[in-house]
C-alpha cells in the first residue's frame, strides 16, 4: 500500500511541475519581442466576422502593417481559411484590409486553407519556400507565441516573435492564458 501512496504523491508532484513549466513558458514568452528584421511577417489567422476581421485579428493585421511600414519586413503572409462567422477565408479578409491601408498587393501572400495554428504554419511553409522567404516574424497575440514558436521550430521555420501589444481581449486574460498553457503542453508532450 505504501508504494501506491508514494506513486500518487509522485504523480501529483510531476503534474504540478508540468503545469508550472507550461505556465511559465507561455507567460515568459508572451513578454518577449525579438527586435530583428525578417523577410516577412507571418500573421496567424483568427476569426473574421462577415467581411471584416475580429478585433483580435484586426490587431494582428495592424501590427504586421506597422512592421511592413517600418521596414522590418518586406512581405506580409496572411494565414487562415474559412471560419464559422464568415464565408470568406480569414487570410483574404486580412489581405483586403491591408490593401485598403496601403500595402501593395504584390507584397502580400495569402494562405487560405488552414483552420488552426498547426495548419497555419505547416501550410505556410511551402508557400514561404516558393517565395524565397527564409525568415519570418510570427505575429499573433502574446499568449499564443510559445505554441506558435514550438510548431515553427518543429517544422523548421526560421521564426522570430513579434506579438501584438494592442490586443483587445474579449474575455478574461486568465482564460486565454489557461487555454494556451493547455495547448502548448499538448503540442510539447503529445504531438
Amino acid at each position: 500500500m505504501r508504494w501506491i501512496y508514494r506513486l500518487f504523491r509522485f504523480g501529483i508532484a510531476a503534474g504540478i511541475l508540468v503545469l508550472w513549466y507550461g505556465w511559465s513558458s507561455v507567460a515568459l514568452t508572451a513578454l518577449r519581442t525579438d527586435e530583428v528584421s525578417a523577410d516577412a511577417a507571418l500573421v496567424l489567422g483568427a476569426a473574421a466576422w462577415g467581411d471584416r476581421p475580429s478585433p483580435i485579428f484586426r490587431e494582428r493585421i495592424n501590427h504586421a502593417i506597422q512592421l511592413y511600414n517600418n521596414g522590418d519586413v518586406h512581405k506580409i503572409v496572411f494565414t487562415g481559411g474559412v471560419g464559422l462567422k464568415s464565408p470568406t477565408a480569414e487570410a483574404v479578409i486580412a489581405q483586403q484590409y491591408a490593401e485598403q491601408r496601403g500595402v501593395p498587393a504584390s507584397d502580400i501572400i495569402v494562405e487560405d486553407q488552414s483552420r488552426n495554428t498547426l495548419t497555419n504554419l505547416t501550410n505556410a511553409a511551402p508557400i514561404l519556400a516558393a517565395n524565397e522567404i527564409e525568415s519570418v516574424l510570427l505575429v499573433s497575440t502574446p499568449f499564443h507565441m510559445r505554441r506558435a514558436l514550438l510548431i515553427a521550430d518543429t517544422i523548421g521555420l526560421d521564426a522570430y516573435l513579434s506579438p501584438t501589444r494592442t490586443t483587445q481581449w474579449r474575455g478574461s486574460r486568465p482564460y486565454f492564458l489557461t487555454r494556451e498553457v493547455a495547448a502548448f503542453l499538448y503540442y510539447r508532450f503529445l504531438w
